[in-house]
């Protein structure tokens, strides 16, 4: 498999086209992106790359490579299903993988922690929405700025409980309310530090549960419509689009 870093390689063997963006000191330094690399040419085999390479640093950090990808799945499954506008569509498809970025600027250690979190360790944790928000919205480019957005939201509660700016129902986005319940299933089936994978059946009750509170209620009802591709995708990780649409 090629990692983000090797497609960047190959793609500097290629030619340059004229429109660039910059990708910026923190998130070139983040990503391990050399100096000569930090001007990119804007177009969608680009925005591969840096996905990739953030995926890579994620990954690099603790995260599961597989479980990123099954999120990212479920989050176009519901976006396709729920009407959201083609070229935001398409957005997600990349932004998907990277809105936790965030994570990279909180020590890993504390992670590892799982559920015995201090307090003051947990709001260290509730500052990695706007610290992603931050690094992506800077680079300017279309698809970062749609995962910068879903990084700001994604811990956000329908209920206006969740942070870190406490908003409520429409106020978050769509793709940011899709988003944070495909990043709770994800999550639960998962195995993490000091607990065992969910299994699906309590996954589903549970977001049920929080219908309203945490997750926006149309989305959960998608969720439930459609739990059989959900659950091919967490147990078999597939990617075929035309199993989702």
């Amino acid at each position: 498999m090629e990692t983000g870093r090797s497609k960047m390689d190959k793609y500097n063997n290629g030619t340059k086209q004229q429109e660039v963006f910059v990708i910026t000191q923190e998130i070139a330094d983040l990503l391990g992106i050399p100096e000569d690399d930090r001007a990119l040419m804007q177009t969608d085999s680009m925005d591969e790359i840096v996905v990739a390479s953030i995926v890579d640093a994620l990954v690099a950090y603790g995260k599961n490579r597989e479980q990123i990808h099954k999120i990212a799945q479920i989050s176009i499954l519901l976006s396709q299903k729920m009407g959201v506008a083609e070229a935001q569509d398409r957005s997600i498809e990349k932004a998907a993988l990277i809105y936790d970025i965030g994570n990279l600027r909180v020590d890993p250690t504390i992670y590892k922690k799982g559920n015995r979190l201090s307090f003051e360790e947990f709001e260290i944790i509730k500052k990695h929405p706007l610290i992603g928000y931050e690094l992506l919205k800077a680079q300017k480019n279309k698809t970062l700025n749609v995962g910068a957005q879903l990084s700001a939201e994604h811990h956000e509660w329908y209920d206006g409980s969740g942070y870190p700016r406490g908003l409520a129902g429409e106020e978050i986005s769509l793709a940011a309310r899709i988003v944070a319940l495909a990043d709770t299933v994800g999550a639960l089936s998962a195995p993490r530090y000091g607990r065992q994978a969910v299994d699906f059946s309590e996954i589903l009750s549970h977001v049920q549960k929080r219908a309203g509170t945490q997750f926006d209620p149309a989305v959960v009802e998608q969720c439930i419509r459609y739990k059989e591709v959900i659950s091919d995708i967490l147990e078999y990780g597939f990617t075929n689009k035309e199993g989702v649409a």
